[in-house]
């Protein structure tokens, strides 16, 4: 850590553990390697964070920057999140954030629902909720084959 604002380079190194990323050379100032963390070459979810830090209790968000930070880890073949850590008058509340494109988060919650069973797609989980699967491709289908295995 540096003694510059070690609290910063804390929170990158907090949301590389969390999320089990590899950490870029300069906190992702060289042009070769941009970004706070990377997923390591094997992983299934390739993720690219920009990490932001502050000890005031608002943040503001530039759709500019987000397309800006979107366009650069789709063009390497990642997902894009931005972890923010606000402090302020937060004491003792949630202070780690991050914000993601709607359509990946939806495909992240669509994986949990399908993993934790038995709200399989198309299930009607109660009577005010239908989980849609597939969102990317379009399909709100039902994909149990009806032996619990999922048919194409």
């Amino acid at each position: 850590m540096t003694k510059g604002n070690p609290a910063w380079e804390k929170f990158e190194h907090d949301v590389q553990d969390l999320l089990n990323l590899r950490s870029t050379p300069g906190s992702g100032n060289q042009w070769h390697d941009v970004s706070d963390g990377r997923s390591r070459p094997k992983d299934p979810y390739k993720l690219m964070v920009d990490c932001k830090y502050t000890q005031r209790s608002t943040f503001s968000l530039s759709g500019a920057v987000l397309n800006d930070w979107w366009d650069k880890a789709t063009g390497a073949g990642y997902h894009f999140a931005l972890p923010v850590h606000l402090d302020g008058t937060n004491v003792g509340r949630q202070k780690r954030w991050v914000a993601v494109p709607l359509d990946d988060y939806a495909e992240l919650v669509d994986a949990i629902r399908i993993l934790n069973g038995p709200k399989r797609c198309g299930v009607k989980a109660n009577v005010h909720q239908v989980y849609p699967c597939c969102r990317r491709l379009g399909h709100f289908g039902h994909h149990d084959n009806g032996e619990m295995e999922w048919s194409a």
